[in-house]
């Protein structure tokens, strides 16, 4: 699973910071990821948080120049970025696919969206994953904001641009799973445990090559 990138593993309660270099871009002696490894699940199964440093460098450069298709009658694609940051993911042994349509809010390997109040269209439909994840990172600066065209027709068959726009929000540089578990969250976004867990980003380098992560365990809500 995790043979493609160096990680350090941190056992629940071990609390500390912890360095990050950028996910494809090795700096030096620290870790691409950050494994936390956590109390296993009802089912005996093994859950986990990862997170990893995410940067406009190697093959993430191409997350400067997203494409979203707004019309599928054409190629022309308009361009939107994902946020650079510290994405984390929650990895639940229980489950052997990320089809979330089959099991909403769960997956095997889902990634945990900083902002994940729905993005929709004004004509009411719901942003796709992909661009719903556009400012998933946690951050210690504002989100850009979000402004995109996407065709429709009306019940008269009549083609028509609406909008999918999202303002600029504040930086969420902390994830705290007691109340992440608490939120109500759309369909696209992941359910987590409620185990007093916190993974923050306390500090990053100018050029966000490196970052320091820093890992608070409390107690549960539910105890």
């Amino acid at each position: 699973m995790l043979g493609w990138v160096d990680y350090t593993a941190v056992r629940y309660g071990e609390g500390g910071d912890v360095s990050l270099d950028a996910s494809n871009a090795k700096q030096g002696d620290n870790s691409q990821a950050l494994v936390v490894i956590l109390p296993k699940g009802p089912d005996g199964k093994g859950r986990y948080y990862l997170a990893e440093n995410r940067r406009y460098a190697g093959y993430n450069s191409d997350l400067r120049r997203a494409y979203f298709r707004s019309d599928p009658d054409s190629s022309i694609v308009q361009r939107f970025g994902y946020q650079p940051g510290m994405l984390l993911w929650y990895w639940n042994r229980s489950y052997t696919d990320n089809r979330m349509a089959e099991h909403p809010g769960a997956g095997q390997v889902i990634p945990i969206d900083a902002h994940p109040d729905q993005i929709s269209s004004d004509d009411g439909r719901e942003a796709s994953v992909g661009v719903q994840m556009y400012d998933a990172t946690f951050t210690l600066t504002p989100t850009p904001a979000l402004d995109l065209r996407w065709s429709n027709r009306n019940e008269d068959n009549i083609k028509y641009q609406a909008k999918i726009s999202a303002p600029s929000a504040p930086a969420q540089p902390a994830f705290d799973d007691r109340l992440w578990a608490a939120k109500k969250l759309p369909g696209t976004a992941v359910k987590v445990p409620d185990t007093g867990t916190s993974i923050t980003l306390a500090g990053e380098a100018l050029d966000g090559g490196t970052v320091t992560v820093r890992l608070v365990f409390t107690k549960p809500s539910a105890e």
